[in-house]
């Protein structure tokens, strides 16, 4: 996935002509991967009333999008450096969905999370050329 989006965002911000012929090789050293998913609930029953109380959501971990870069031309390293893309994505609760839609609805999000951030990775490298 990380490679597709940084392709397409590359090629939609012109990345490759500021390469002015250099070979740019990658390293990806995090990647936001991992989540919490919770599913708490409880019941009170009365003899004239009851309640129900319950908590699905799902809690992404603090994990930034880390990448290296080396810049090369001629076999010689020109420029190296270390990009972060901080990631924002906040927990979500369920709200009126089934489980499934529910699930496939936080990875429609970070499907879009990775894209933002990706995104950010070649606007920041872009920057430092």
């Amino acid at each position: 996935m990380f490679k597709s989006n940084f392709l397409d965002s590359a090629d939609s911000l012109g990345l490759l002509q500021n390469l002015n012929g250099q070979n740019l090789e990658i390293t990806v050293e995090a990647l936001p991967t991992r989540f919490v998913y919770t599913n708490q609930g409880s019941t009170m029953i009365f003899i004239i009333a009851y309640t129900v109380s319950t908590l699905e959501a799902i809690y992404p971990e603090e994990q930034n999008l880390v990448i290296t870069y080396k810049l090369s031309a001629n076999g010689q390293e020109t420029k190296a450096g270390r990009i972060t893309a901080l990631n924002t994505a906040m927990p979500i609760k369920n709200i009126w969905k089934s489980t499934k839609k529910f699930t496939w609805m936080y990875i429609d999000r970070y499907d879009h999370t990775m894209k933002t951030l990706t995104h950010d990775i070649v606007r920041q490298l872009q920057e430092q050329l």
